[in-house]
């Protein structure tokens, strides 16, 4: 709300956000880290369970995106070409994330059966 409040207008149609989008990718990348942190704390294999490559995927999407939201809005008004451009690197991580939820839920073993 206080971007929205000092720094933009929330009804303006020609605007992007990205004082918005960059503030959230840090937020939900610190959240990562701190998952990753307790994860090691633990004695479990890091890698068994689905949340681990959804977490994964969600950190790669968010480290590749944190400067493409950071620079789009300034990279509009010096270079359009550019920040077109540039968007195909947040496309391109957006797969990339939608690999790794894909993993979590057909590529993991949640339940091991015994014959």
């Amino acid at each position: 709300m206080i971007n929205f409040i000092f720094f933009e207008n929330f009804f303006n149609p020609d605007s992007f956000s990205g004082n918005l989008l960059t503030l959230e990718a840090y937020l939900l990348l610190v959240y990562c880290l701190l998952y990753y942190l307790a994860e090691l704390k633990e004695d479990d294999n890091l890698f068994d369970g689905p949340d681990f490559w959804v977490v994964t995927g969600l950190a790669i999407y968010l480290v590749t995106n944190f400067f493409v939201f950071l620079f789009y809005t300034p990279m509009l008004n010096v270079n359009v070409k550019l920040a077109t451009n540039i968007w195909n690197v947040h496309n391109i991580a957006f797969i990339i994330f939608c690999l790794f939820i894909a993993k979590a839920f057909y590529g993991t073993v949640r339940y091991q059966y015994s014959v």
